[in-house]
């Protein structure tokens, strides 16, 4: 009898564990699309719609974020920890290329959807701009 309560024990914390445990940043994993202009100026919304856009942020701590605009595109890779949840919005310690680690706040509206400001290093176009983000199907 004590085999079988073990073996049983076994896989449900193994099946624990593959969910997450409830672990804040679960939902953060996955693929992301700018949705929409963000807030922020005018001029910088106005070239964000003629933006394509997306982060992918993976289980192992490693994010790429991609652009492209008129025929040219960018990626670059780098690593994300989280260090804190404040309600719904994470609080990440994020490094992208040979920039240095920054502080990046990721506020969920829901699970399909977040918003964020980049870090000061991303680029004068968007720099101090929320940017809204849809879960990519």
């Amino acid at each position: 009898m004590l085999p079988r309560i073990s073996f049983v024990a076994g896989i449900l914390l193994a099946s624990l564990s593959l969910v997450g445990c409830g672990s804040p940043t679960a939902k953060l994993i996955g693929k992301w699309k700018v949705d929409g202009g963000g807030g922020g100026a005018q001029e910088a919304a106005g070239l964000l719609k003629m933006v394509n856009l997306e982060i992918e942020f993976a289980a192992d701590g490693k994010w790429t974020v991609s652009a492209s605009m008129l025929g040219q595109s960018k990626t670059e890779s780098g690593t994300w920890r989280f260090v804190k949840a404040d309600g719904q919005t994470l609080i990440l310690a994020a490094k992208l290329g040979q920039n240095p680690e920054r502080e990046v706040r990721v506020e969920f509206t829901d699970h399909e959807h977040f918003s964020m400001v980049p870090p000061n290093n991303a680029g004068p176009a968007i720099e101090g701009m929320k940017l809204d983000f849809v879960r990519e199907k």
